[in-house]
């Protein structure tokens, strides 16, 4: 069994009247690219786990988003 890793992001708020919050994923722990996912809880959503949008679709399946500023395992090495 495999865990998957952590990705920090970034929370965007909406921007449009009405739309919604996102998270930015500037690199993803499986391709490097940037990802978008929804953060259904808006400025109190704390991320968890998403699925990857990576073009490959052989690579791993997801990981968790954390807030860019919360410390992640690999930091406290």
């Amino acid at each position: 069994m495999t865990t998957d890793p952590q990705a920090p992001a970034a929370l965007r708020p909406p921007t449009r009247p009405g739309g919604n919050w996102s998270w930015i994923l500037l690199a993803c722990p499986h391709c490097g690219e940037q990802h978008i996912h929804g953060a259904p809880r808006g400025a109190q959503d704390n991320g968890g786990h998403r699925i990857a949008h990576c073009r490959d679709r052989d690579r791993p399946t997801g990981y968790y988003v954390v807030p860019a500023t919360q410390p992640t395992p690999e930091d406290a090495a």
